[in-house]
């Protein structure tokens, strides 16, 4: 049992090495807090000639909605957004240099938003060795190569709706505060209209000498208007 054990912790050490050492391609992701009429930029070196991804989406704050702007080592405009909530973006690097990132949340004066974003370079692939006239890949490194990509496709599923929770998440949080706080106020109005309703009742039956020439004046007051119509005449 002992050496069944060994055997698989060693496949699964080879495996790791094998998907640490054939992956091409860099990935990274971030999120944020983007304060209230400031900008945030973010710097990465990138080698020329790179395919780069850049995807980007305002989780919470506000409408959602910022400003992204991606330049190059010359300070030239590669991408630009305005007023989103969402957006990607592909393209090829024509220079070595540090490229920049910035976010804007310039358009709100008052309400902070949270930012993800996510940032690939490279090709995320196994090297294919036949596509180099090199030998065929062997029976671990296609297993390798498949196991690579399904991890892939579990990691971009987990993190979008990992998103999706936490936006999910902050509008419940915001519903349930918006209830709590109706429900208070609501309560509070109840019992003040109770407390109206007894304050004002008890100031009726009060003094007893005020409730007497009341109902004497109601009964005088319909009485005559019982005559008024019986007789035709005027009070």
């Amino acid at each position: 049992m002992m050496k069944v054990t060994l055997k698989c912790i060693s496949y699964c050490f080879l495996l790791e090495l094998l998907l640490l050492g054939l992956c091409t391609g860099q990935a990274s992701d971030l999120t944020f807090i983007l304060d209230d009429s400031q900008e945030e930029c973010f710097f990465q070196v990138i080698d020329k000639d790179e395919p780069v991804f850049f995807a980007f989406q305002v989780v919470i704050g506000g409408y959602r909605d910022v400003t992204v702007r991606v330049t190059d080592p010359r300070d030239s405009l590669i991408f630009e957004d305005k007023g989103k909530a969402d957006g990607e973006k592909e393209w090829t690097t024509n220079q070595t240099g540090t490229y920049k990132i910035c976010f804007s949340n310039d358009e709100s004066s008052w309400t902070e938003k949270t930012v993800a974003f996510y940032l690939q370079i490279g090709d995320d692939e196994f090297i294919d060795e036949a596509d180099k006239g090199e030998e065929s890949m062997t029976l671990m490194e296609t297993s390798a190569h498949s196991v690579h990509a399904q991890l892939n496709a579990v990691d971009k599923v987990q993190k979008f709706h990992r998103l999706r929770e936490h936006f999910s998440r902050s509008k419940a949080d915001y519903l349930n505060y918006r209830v709590h706080v109706f429900s208070i106020m609501e309560s509070s109005i109840l019992v003040l209209a109770s407390l109206l309703q007894v304050y004002f009742v008890r100031s009726m039956f009060k003094n007893s000498s005020k409730v007497v020439p009341f109902n004497a004046n109601i009964n005088r007051i319909a009485h005559r208007i019982q005559y008024f119509y019986v007789k035709g005449w005027d009070l």
